[in-house]
């Protein structure tokens, strides 16, 4: 007897980085890195094209204290009102990512003695309606040591 082919769905492959990344690819937090939103890539209908000044990231530092290792979340501003914060506007770039310019120890005011582990992001709109109005990924940008 004969078996019937089966046809089974190939996804393809995600993109490595996603649509919010780091620039360069492993941050440091003393050194100026760009946290980017590749606005272009961005499947959720309505996220896509997206004008300057109506994106902004969400951002919530973790960091640990290299003594006690204690852990602790540094957020510049809430979910809910990262519009009223201009550090957290994202400017646009002439290929239609959006991108923030950091140095993270001084943006997230890391103290001495801590070390920033990862930096949690989530892009959104000016105007907040619905969860319509942000990226889908929430992505975990991990730092590293030097």
């Amino acid at each position: 007897s004969q078996t019937e082919d089966f046809t089974l769905p190939v996804t393809p492959p995600k993109l490595d980085r996603g649509i919010i990344y780091p620039v360069p690819g492993t941050i440091f937090e003393n050194e100026i890195t760009s946290l980017v939103y590749d606005n272009p890539q961005e499947p959720k209908v309505t996220m896509q094209n997206l004008p300057d000044g109506e994106v902004y990231m969400h951002i919530v530092a973790t960091i640990e204290d290299t003594a006690t290792k204690n852990k602790t979340t540094i957020e510049p501003s809430k979910f809910f009102k990262v519009q009223d914060n201009p550090k957290l506007q994202m400017k646009k770039m002439p290929d239609g990512r959006f991108k923030i310019t950091m140095i993270p120890k001084r943006f997230f005011n890391i103290p001495d003695g801590s070390r920033l582990l990862d930096i949690e992001a989530t892009v959104r709109k000016k105007t907040y309606l619905s969860s319509d109005d942000q990226t889908n990924e929430k992505n975990k940008l991990k730092a590293g040591c030097k």
